[in-house]
């Protein structure tokens, strides 16, 4: 007996398909047929950054990936990220943290505040006044 799964993307769409809890491949806009039981397909809004465990798992396991199909905005333990989704502040993110944004439809831009430095500086201008 044969199983098969059925996913229809659309263009703003894609999908992360994983079998017994290991990464298998990403799925683009279209129709696309799996063969088999245990699939685990997660469908994706492009227009939004990435979130779940695929988030923090394919950095670590498969940069290859990550390289291909996001774009990866980490900052510095000490830097605050501000991110701009096509002109547009979209979120601000503490030190240490990455998000991935999907390549595609949105153009992303970041700016890192860095949080030791700025302060420095400050204190540096409020001590010349």
């Amino acid at each position: 007996m044969l199983f098969h799964t059925r996913i229809q993307l659309g263009s703003a769409e894609r999908a992360i398909v994983a079998r017994d809890g290991r990464f298998v491949r990403v799925l683009e806009p279209g129709l696309t047929r799996l063969c088999g039981l245990g699939f685990d397909v997660q469908i994706c809004d492009v227009r939004c950054p990435l979130r779940g465990r695929w988030a923090e798992r394919l950095p670590r396991e498969r940069p290859d990936v990550v390289a291909r199909y996001f774009h990866r905005v980490a900052g510095d333990p000490f830097e605050v990220l501000y991110i701009y989704v096509n002109g547009v502040l979209d979120r601000v993110e503490v030190p240490g943290r990455q998000v991935l944004y999907w390549k595609g439809l949105v153009q992303v831009t970041s700016q890192a505040v860095d949080l030791i430095e700025r302060p420095r500086k400050r204190r540096a201008a409020a001590l010349a006044a």
